[in-house]
C-alpha cells in the first residue's frame, strides 16, 4: 500500500484505538488475540499502517464486533454528517467490493 492510499483512508486507526480500550484490551494482548507484533497494533492506531481486510475481520472478532460494525464505527467517526441511509449505502458497496476482491483472490 502506497503513501497516498494510506491518505485515502484516514481514522480507522482512531476508531481500532477506541474500541480496543473500550474492550479494555492492551495493544499487546489484543495483537496476541490476533497473531500479530504489537507494533503492528501500534501503526494501525497511528494511522501509519493499514490492516488489511482479514487482519480488520481479526481485529473485530477480538473485540466481540462484527467487521461491519468496526466499518460502521470508522465512518459514523470520520464522517459524523452521514445520516443512516447514506451508511448503509456504503456498508452496501463495501460488502460488494470485498465480496468481489475475496471472489478474485480465492479468499
Amino acid at each position: 500500500m502506497n503513501e497516498h492510499e494510506i491518505e485515502d483512508f484516514p481514522g480507522i486507526g482512531e476508531a481500532i484505538r477506541c474500541l480496543r480500550a473500550s474492550a479494555g484490551l492492551s495493544q499487546y494482548k489484543l495483537a496476541e488475540m490476533v497473531g500479530c507484533t504489537n507494533s503492528s497494533i501500534s501503526k494501525y492506531e497511528a494511522g501509519t499502517q493499514i490492516p488489511s481486510i482479514e487482519m480488520m475481520e481479526k481485529i473485530a472478532k477480538a473485540i466481540d464486533l462484527p467487521s461491519e460494525q468496526l466499518v460502521l464505527f470508522w465512518l459514523k467517526h470520520r464522517f459524523p454528517s452521514l445520516d443512516k441511509s447514506e451508511l448503509g449505502a456504503i456498508l452496501e458497496r463495501l460488502a460488494r467490493q470485498v465480496s468481489d476482491f475475496r471472489r478474485k483472490n480465492g479468499t
